[in-house]
């Protein structure tokens, strides 16, 4: 389909960045669903236990969370999934836009809101996914804290590790573009919020348009 842009207008709106759709796939598919397995399985366990105490009951409430999250991962890692359709596709299904420029502006317009969708959820999934594992490594945290004389080098370079880890985690959470927008929106932020920057593309000429939609894919 030619190249990207119609005198510096984009034609299809891209992933930003272009690996987003691969990535939220790997996780919400995989990752996901083997934690909020193993929240679960600890949960179960840690339940069946007689003499548990407050740390236990602390375990319970972290992996009855972060199996929530994990879970809400991957629900929107798949609805990401639904609105992520790359431009050659839109094209297979509406061949007649490459003959009628109405139809290629309409289909054009419903490409980009459709990658917006996929922008948002992709982004609540990466942020329930994160908030998923910083739950788990806290329930695995009160597993590993002993009682009363328990404790020992490899305990405390273990529990030391599993602290790390949840601290790297948060940082991965704050920088998630769904967090940052929330907690420290700049101007473009502010832009982007709104219902047609958001959503809607800048316009083309039609006969523009219908010229690079005839033209032969490039090979990169």
């Amino acid at each position: 389909m030619g190249d990207h842009s119609v005198d510096g207008k984009d034609v299809w709106k891209r992933p930003s960045p272009l690996g987003m759709p691969s990535s939220v796939s790997g996780f919400g598919t995989l990752a996901a669903p083997l934690l909020a397995g193993f929240s679960l399985t600890a949960v179960v366990e840690i339940v069946g236990r007689s003499e548990r105490g407050i740390r236990g009951d602390i375990a319970i409430l972290l992996f009855t969370l972060a199996a929530g999250f994990l879970i809400v991962a991957i629900q929107t890692a798949i609805n990401g999934a639904r609105y992520n359709i790359k431009p050659s596709e839109w094209v297979d299904w509406n061949p007649e836009m490459k003959h009628y420029d109405v139809r290629a502006q309409d289909v054009r317009r419903y490409q980009w809101k459709s990658e917006r969708l996929a922008e948002y959820y992709s982004d609540l999934a990466r942020f329930t996914f994160n908030a998923g594992i910083v739950l788990f490594v806290g329930g695995l945290i009160s597993i590993l804290i002993p009682g009363p004389g328990g404790w020992s080098v490899p305990r405390i370079l273990a529990i030391a590790a599993a602290g790390m880890t949840v601290l790297l985690e948060v940082v991965l959470v704050l920088r998630v573009p769904f967090v940052v927008r929330l907690f420290t929106p700049t101007v473009d932020d502010v832009a982007r919020l709104r219902p047609r920057a958001e959503f809607t593309p800048e316009e083309i000429d039609g006969r523009e348009l219908l010229t690079r939609l005839a033209e032969p894919e490039r090979e990169s």
